[in-house]
């Protein structure tokens, strides 16, 4: 395997997902209870060493800077679900039956506790995890992050895929913005990778595609205002 970057340093290609995979499971051998900053530097190399290899990556400052980023992600990720999911139970997971395809296991892990589902978590850092966000300042933080949820505006409807890999359906279906796409009106490898800018992407990650008629568009009226603001 072979990770792919794209022209702004970020993982591209057949390899994106199982490397996004990779980390996540880095993220999952980190204890619970440490912050992301506590956590032994020569743990992160390990981790980040053991990636490059199986990507075959370079050992480079830059790759290693979005690895580690992406690592931070995900571990704060991971102990986000912990908590809506087991303490405030804000997080439900509908169980798949056999008819979706899903089998009894996975109907019994719901019930199950994270140190019974996930070997890496042990039932002693659980029981101090629970303790830690427990605690008024932790109850504090999550009840103020609530509230800021709130106040977001503007939501991206990319799902798992990124500006790179959506870019060139946005460009054949006519979602980008023609005034972004030079003086070319045909998608090709140039105007699909170099004729694009954060603003034509960002205004097309806007966009959701409707299920029945397939078309895209913005359905909040504030939303579609400051969209097409970014064409003027």
């Amino acid at each position: 395997m072979v990770l792919e970057y794209d022209r702004v340093g970020q993982p591209t290609g057949k390899w994106r997902r199982q490397y996004a995979v990779q980390v996540g499971i880095c993220a999952r051998k980190i204890p619970i209870t440490l912050r992301l900053s506590d956590v032994p530097i020569g743990l992160i190399y390990t981790f980040w060493n053991d990636t490059r290899s199986l990507f075959n990556i370079p050992n480079e400052y830059a790759k290693q800077r979005v690895f580690e980023s992406l690592l931070a992600t995900r571990f704060r990720g991971f102990k986000t679900t912990l908590v809506r999911r087991f303490i405030t139970k804000k997080l439900v997971r509908k169980p798949k039956n056999k008819k979706e395809g899903g089998m009894d296991e996975e109907v019994i892990d719901e019930e199950k506790l994270p140190w019974q589902i996930w070997p890496s978590v042990s039932k002693e850092n659980w029981d101090a995890f629970v303790l830690q966000k427990s605690k008024k300042e932790a109850i504090e933080i999550r009840e103020q992050n609530s509230k800021n949820a709130l106040h977001k505006q503007y939501y991206h409807h990319m799902g798992c895929m990124t500006y790179d890999e959506w870019r060139e359906t946005w460009v054949s279906e006519g979602v980008y913005p023609t005034s972004l796409l030079g003086s070319s009106t045909v998608p090709s490898d140039s105007t699909t990778s170099t004729l694009v800018s954060r603003a034509g992407d960002f205004f097309c990650s806007l966009h959701s595609r409707d299920k029945k008629t397939g078309k895209w568009s913005i359905k909040a009226p504030e939303t579609k205002e400051m969209a097409d603001k970014l064409l003027n």
